[in-house]
């Protein structure tokens, strides 16, 4: 990270924490089974305290904080309580790709972004539901201005609190690998509300990534220069 420009400052180690390893069995560039070694433990009090406390000095160097819960035990629920209210007070748009069937743990973050089935399994509603009464639920339930649903090969609807549904087509020429999709919309969705750009926009660019990001093999990491390329290409 410290060659790549990145500032690593935030990065605390907890001792004798197994950091999770994922291995991906391929064949013809197809993922057949993954093996993973991990243990899912709580994040130690001592290290929260520390983490909170230093919240300030973090945020006062941000325009957007993006949290990408992986649901291994690092974002307690005091923790992300914490971040989004510190956040909040100083204006600093939160945007959220959630984990588990309880979102209101994320409540006040400005986008919540889950899969289809994340969002149908956190409404508690039949598969069947409408796509617009479950996001119409939990935009209300949760206390969010912005509902991110990605659909895989369907793309990604759009939904904002008073606001008309929007829904973005996938524009991938072959999906080889869907390793780190939604990672790579959460980066391109928080690039796009640091810099001030309308969500629509932001959902525009970061569902051209992702589907830049399904074309290759792996975890793929996705220039700017790439995504301006293919904007290009589709002249839209």
């Amino acid at each position: 990270l410290s060659c790549e420009g990145v500032n690593t400052e935030g990065l605390l180690v907890q001792e004798g924490y197994q950091t999770p390893v994922k291995n991906r069995l391929i064949a013809g560039s197809q993922q057949i089974l993954r093996v993973d070694f991990e243990n899912i433990e709580p994040l130690s009090s001592a290290l929260e305290d520390m983490l909170v406390a230093r919240l300030p000095s973090f945020l006062d160097c941000v325009q957007t904080v993006a949290i990408s819960d992986y649901a291994k035990g690092f974002l307690s629920r005091s923790l992300l309580r914490q971040i989004i209210e510190s956040a909040s007070a100083r204006d600093i748009p939160v945007v959220v790709d959630p984990k588990g069937d309880e979102f209101s743990k994320y409540a006040g973050a400005c986008i919540l972004k889950p899969n289809l089935i994340e969002a149908y399994t956190a409404a508690k509603v039949p598969l069947d539901t409408p796509l617009e009464q479950v996001a119409q639920d939990l935009v209300e339930r949760c206390n969010i201005q912005t509902l991110m649903i990605t659909r895989s090969e369907a793309g990604i609807s759009l939904f904002e609190r008073g606001g008309e549904p929007m829904h973005f087509p996938v524009h991938s020429r072959q999906v080889k690998d869907v390793t780190g999709a939604g990672d790579t919309v959460l980066a391109v969705i928080s690039l796009a509300v640091a810099n001030q750009l309308d969500v629509k926009y932001g959902v525009e660019l970061a569902n051209i990534a992702a589907a830049i990001a399904v074309e290759r093999l792996g975890c793929a990491r996705i220039t700017l220069s790439e995504v301006a390329e293919r904007l290009l290409a589709m002249d839209i």
